[in-house]
C-alpha cells in the first residue's frame, strides 16, 4: 500500500462514548446531522468514481478492474457501537448477513485495512459501506431514539459515518513528478535519490539547518522564516505542518513533493538565503519554497495523499431548512419572520415564562416556545424538562453550532432539544438548518442566538461580538476591506480613560482600534490584523496606555507575528497619555488647531466627541485632551501654546471646572492665528447628564452638514469601550454617535423625530450587543427603518 497510512487512524475518546476519527489529513466533525442528509452524502460519495476502473485510491493501478465501491474517490466507513461474537462461526454468519442485508463488510478484511488498523474505541466496530442503498436500513435501525425516562443518558450511542477523501487530482488517484517526495520512516541509501524522510523536517531547528540558516539543531538561528513546526506522530511523522512567520501554513505528508528550504519564495518573487539571513523583515515575507528535483531527473508515479475526512455523528434530528435571507441580511436587518423565529428561542432559554402567542399560563410556559403552531418545552438529553436557565442554554445548543461551507454557500446548524408539550412522550431534537451565500449573515444570527437580548426588526446593521474585543473586531471588519488598513491602534480592555484619545489617532493612521486583555490580543483580534492590515513588517503600530492598561504581551505579539515597530504612547497618568497622543499627531503633521477637552472622569463626554474629533480635514484630526477637573497643568498649557486656535470643553463643571475653560481660553489667546477667529474661541458643550451632553455635541456638529448616519451605543460606563472602538469608524462614515440608556429619553426621541437626526434612513448601526432592544425598537420606529 503506497499511502503508508496505517498510523494515520486515531481513536478518540471523550467524556461520553465518541466514535474514532480518521487523522489522515484534517478531520472535520459534523455533529447531529440528520439521517437523510448523511444517507445522501454516502450515495454521492460512492457514486463519484475515478476515471479509470482500475484505480482504488489506495494501491497503484493494476491490470484488473477493482470492485465498484473501491473505485470510488471516497471510502465510506461506518462506526457502530457493537461487539462481534467470539465464536468464529457465529461471527462469519453475522458478517454474511450484514453484507447481504446492509451492504457493509468488516473494514479489517478489505483494502481499507490500513485506514482502520488502530484500536477502535471500546465496544466499537468499523465497517466499509459497499452499497449506499442497502446501508440505509442499518443506519435507521441504529438511530432509534431512546424513550423518555428518568435516566441521565440515552441508551443508544449515535452512529458515526466517516467519509474519507482517498486523494484525487485530474480525476486520478496518482500523480507523476520529477521531484523528490516525502516518506515516513527512514530513507535507505538506494532511495535517497528520490525520497526525503518526514523525520528530517519535524522541527523548526531541523529545517533551519536544512536551509543553511544555522549549522546545528542546538544552535538556534538568529533569523528564521519558521514560526513553528508540528507533526502528527512525534518522532515518526506521516504529516508535518510548517507555520511560517508570514502566517502561511504549509502541510506536507507521505508522497508530497519535497521542499527546498534553501530556495524560499515571497508572494511575488524568489528570495535568496542571503536576503533572508540579513533581515528578519525579509524572512517574514517567505510564503513557499521551490521543490527538490530527483537526481538525474527521473520520473516517479505516486499515490496521492489522503484528503479530508468528514465525520458525521448522527442523531435522529428533525431538520427545518431556513434560507438565511428570509431571516436576516446585513443590508435589510432582521425580517419579521426572522424575529418571530429567533426571539422565542431567546425568551425560552431566558425563561421569560411566555410563549410567542402568549396563550398559556406562566407555569405551563416555563422554558417554552412555539414553532409552526406546536408548543415545545426545552429539555435535557434524557427527555426531561430543563430545571434552570443554565440547562436551558445547553438545550439551545449554540455552543456546538458551527458554520460550514456547503457548495458555493454556507450552512449553520442549531440543535434545540425539546419535548412536545402536547405529547410528553415525544422527546426530539429540532435542527434549524440556516443556509445562505454570506457567511457574515450566519455569524450575526449565531451571535444573536448566543446572547440574551432579543433581535429587532428593522433596517440597521448590528456590529457586536461575544465580548468587547470581539465587538471591536466586528467594527474593524465593517470599516476595512481586505488589506485596507495601514496600521493598528491597541487599547486596554479595562483602561477606558487611557484609550480616550485612541479614536483621532486611529483615524489619522487609517487603523482599526482593537482591544487587548490581560494576556494580550486574542486570536480573533490577531486574525483581524492579518485580514485588515497591509504588510506591517517594519511599519509603525500603536499602543495607547501603559503596561497596566495594555500588557507587554500585546507588544510582543505585534512584533513577533507581524514584524511591526510598536510605539507605546503612554504617560505617568491618563492626562499625560492623552498629551503623548497629541504630541505624536503633531509630530507627524496630522493634528488640526482644534482640541476637545474633557475631564479625567468624563469618559462618556469624550465618547460623545470621539467621532467629531476623529473626523479628518485635509488629513488632520482634532485630539482629545484629558485634563484634571480643577484645571490644566502648566506643562500642558506650555505645550499647547501656539498650537490651538479653537477648543470645545465637553461636559459640565462637575467633570471639567470653569478653571479648565479659563486655562484653554488663555492658551488660545496666546496663539497669533486665533486673532482671526470669532469671539467664541472656546465653547462648552454640556447638559444635565451624559445623554444631554451627547445631544449637545450632536446638535453642535450635525446640524449643517447633517450626519450621514447614526451609531447607537450604550452610554453605561461599563460598556463605553464599544463607543471607544467605534469613534474612528463613525468619523470615517460621517456618523453621529448616540449614547443611550435602557430607553430613549424624550429629548433623544425629539432629536430623531424632529431635530438634526430627523430623516436618517441609511448607515444606521448598533455597536455592541449590550444596547437595549427597547432603544433599537424606538430608533427603528421613529426613523421608519
Amino acid at each position: 500500500m503506497k499511502k503508508q497510512i496505517a498510523v494515520l487512524m486515531a481513536a478518540a475518546t471523550a467524556v461520553t462514548t465518541v466514535a474514532p476519527v480518521l487523522a489522515s489529513a484534517d478531520t472535520i466533525l459534523h455533529e447531529n446531522v440528520s439521517i437523510g442528509e448523511v444517507e445522501a452524502k454516502i450515495a454521492t460519495a460512492l457514486a463519484d468514481k475515478y476515471a479509470s476502473d482500475k484505480e482504488d485510491g489506495i494501491n497503484l493501478p493494476g491490470p484488473d478492474a477493482v470492485k465498484g465501491y473501491e473505485n470510488s474517490k471516497y471510502a465510506v466507513i461506518l462506526d457502530v457501537e457493537e461487539t462481534l461474537p467470539s465464536v468464529q462461526a457465529d461471527k462469519e454468519k453475522l458478517l454474511k448477513t450484514y453484507k447481504e442485508s446492509y451492504g457493509i463488510v468488516l473494514a479489517s478484511e478489505t483494502i481499507y485495512k490500513a485506514l482502520t488498523e488502530a484500536t477502535p474505541a471500546t465496544g466499537h466496530v468499523r465497517y466499509v459501506v459497499t452499497d449506499a442503498a442497502k446501508v440505509k436500513n442499518l443506519i435507521e435501525k441504529r438511530m432509534s431514539s431512546p424513550k423518555v425516562t428518568t435516566t441521565v443518558t440515552p441508551t443508544v450511542t449515535p452512529t458515526s459515518v466517516l467519509i474519507v477523501d482517498k486523494g484525487v487530482k485530474d480525476n486520478k488517484s496518482t500523480y507523476t513528478t520529477t521531484n523528490k517526495h516525502y516518506v515516513a520512516g527512514t530513507v535507505s541509501t538506494a532511495d535517497a535519490d528520490t525520497q526525503v524522510s518526514l523525520k528530517d523536517i519535524d522541527s523548526k531547528e531541523k529545517i533551519d539547518v536544512l536551509a543553511g540558516l544555522t549549522d546545528s539543531v542546538t544552535n538556534p538561528a538568529p533569523i528564521s522564516f519558521i514560526e513553528k513546526v508540528t507533526s502528527d506522530v512525534p518522532g515518526n511523522p506521516t504529516k508535518v505542518t510548517i507555520e511560517l512567520k508570514s502566517g502561511k501554513k504549509i502541510e506536507v505528508g507521505v508522497n508530497s513533493e519535497a521542499l527546498d528550504f534553501t530556495a524560499p519564495k515571497a508572494e511575488k518573487q524568489a528570495l535568496t538565503l542571503d536576503q533572508v539571513k540579513n533581515s528578519q523583515a525579509v524572512a517574514n515575507q517567505v510564503v513557499d519554497f521551490a521543490k527538490i528535483a530527483n537526481v538525474g531527473g527521473v520520473s516517479r508515479t505516486l499515490d496521492l495523499p489522503l484528503g479530508e475526512t468528514h465525520e458525521y455523528k448522527l442523531e435522529d434530528v428533525e431538520v427545518h431548512e431556513i434560507a438565511v435571507p428570509t431571516v436576516y441580511t446585513k443590508a435589510e436587518g432582521y425580517s419579521k419572520a426572522g424575529a418571530d423565529l429567533i426571539n422565542p428561542l431567546i425568551r425560552a432559554k431566558r425563561n421569560d415564562g411566555k410563549l410567542s402567542d402568549a396563550s398559556t399560563t406562566t407555569n405551563n410556559a416555563e422554558f417554552s416556545f412555539n414553532y409552526k403552531g406546536v408548543n415545545y418545552a426545552l429539555a435535557t438529553d434524557a427527555g426531561l424538562k430543563v430545571p434552570n436557565v443554565e440547562k436551558a442554554k445547553l438545550a439551545v445548543d449554540t455552543a456546538n453550532a458551527k458554520i460550514d461551507v456547503a457548495g458555493d454557500g454556507y450552512v449553520l446548524r442549531l440543535n434545540v432539544r425539546v419535548l412536545d408539550k402536547n405529547d410528553k412522550d415525544r422527546f426530539k431534537t429540532l435542527q434549524f438548518k440556516f443556509e445562505g451565500k454570506t457567511q457574515q449573515d450566519l455569524v450575526r444570527v449565531l451571535n444573536d442566538l448566543k446572547g440574551d437580548n432579543e433581535v429587532v426588526v428593522g433596517k440597521f446593521v448590528k456590529l457586536a461580538g461575544s465580548d468587547r474585543a470581539a465587538t471591536a473586531v466586528e467594527v474593524s471588519k465593517e470599516r476595512f476591506g481586505y488589506k485596507e488598513a495601514d496600521s493598528v491602534v491597541v487599547v486596554g480592555a479595562n483602561a477606558l480613560i487611557d484609550g480616550l484619545s485612541a479614536a483621532p489617532l486611529a483615524a489619522a493612521k487609517n487603523a482599526p482600534v482593537l482591544i487587548a486583555g490581560k494576556n494580550g490580543l486574542d486570536n480573533g483580534s490577531l486574525a483581524e490584523i492579518e485580514r485588515a492590515c497591509k504588510d506591517l513588517s517594519n511599519k509603525t503600530v500603536y499602543i495607547v496606555g501603559g503596561e497596566n492598561s495594555v500588557p507587554y504581551a500585546a507588544k510582543k505579539q505585534l512584533e513577533d507575528k507581524f514584524g511591526a515597530v510598536v510605539v507605546r504612547l503612554a504617560g505617568d497618568d491618563r492626562y499625560d497619555t492623552s498629551l503623548e497622543v497629541d504630541h505624536r499627531l503633531f509630530k507627524d503633521g496630522q493634528v488640526s488647531t482644534t482640541r476637545f477637552v474633557v475631564g479625567g472622569n468624563g469618559a462618556a463626554d469624550a465618547m460623545s466627541a470621539s467621532a467629531v474629533a476623529a473626523k479628518k480635514t485635509a488629513g488632520k484630526v482634532s485630539p482629545i485632551l484629558v485634563v484634571r477637573k480643577d484645571g490644566i497643568k502648566a506643562t500642558t498649557r506650555t505645550y499647547l501654546a501656539g498650537k490651538v486656535v479653537q477648543a470645545y470643553v465637553v461636559g459640565g463643571t462637575s467633570t471639567a471646572s470653569t478653571q479648565v475653560f479659563k486655562d484653554i481660553e488663555k492658551v488660545i489667546n496666546q496663539t497669533p492665528a486665533a486673532n482671526n477667529v470669532a469671539d467664541n474661541k472656546v465653547k462648552r458643550l454640556s447638559g444635565d447628564d451624559r445623554y444631554a451632553t451627547n445631544l449637545a455635541v450632536i446638535n453642535e456638529f450635525y446640524a449643517n452638514p447633517k450626519a450621514n448616519g447614526l451609531a447607537v451605543v450604550s452610554g453605561k460606563t461599563q460598556y463605553l469601550v464599544d463607543a471607544q472602538t467605534a469613534g474612528a469608524f463613525a468619523a470615517d462614515r460621517g456618523l453621529a454617535v448616540l449614547l443611550t440608556a435602557d430607553k430613549l429619553n424624550k429629548a433623544q426621541e425629539d432629536t430623531l423625530a424632529n431635530g438634526v437626526l430627523k430623516g436618517l434612513k441609511t448607515n444606521i448601526y448598533q455597536v455592541g450587543g449590550v444596547v437595549s432592544n427597547d432603544v433599537m425598537k424606538s430608533v427603528v420606529d421613529i426613523l421608519g427603518l
